[in-house]
């Protein structure tokens, strides 16, 4: 009698996780009431994290515990928007979901 041999299982690939980029704060709809804000973005891995507000220029974050940081500071009262991109090496920048707040000074 011949003995059948099953075929090894086949080896899954492991897949990298999707590149995850996340502002932190300001939360949505959050009214900031200041005139100076530190937004704060989570990106685990990061090599590197920019922000742009109000669709501006990109600035680029400070690293600090684990998580990034941008000084905000001389804007005016009103709606804004920020996003977030993640900078890793030779792969193309994660860019965050928009995060709409408001600055309401007195």
């Amino acid at each position: 009698m011949r003995k059948h041999r099953s075929n090894p299982p086949a080896v899954l690939e492991r897949q990298a996780p999707a590149l995850e980029i996340e502002i932190a704060y300001p939360t949505e709809d959050e009214v900031i009431g200041q005139p100076w804000y530190t937004l704060q973005v989570v990106s685990p891995g990061a090599r590197g994290v920019e922000v742009s507000i109000d669709g501006g220029n990109w600035n680029p974050c400070r690293e600090s515990l684990g998580l990034w940081w941008f000084d905000w500071s001389g804007f005016s009262s009103g709606a804004h928007e920020v996003r977030a991109r993640r900078i890793s090496g030779d792969e193309r920048p994660a860019i965050s979901r928009r995060r709409r707040f408001e600055v309401r000074l007195s």
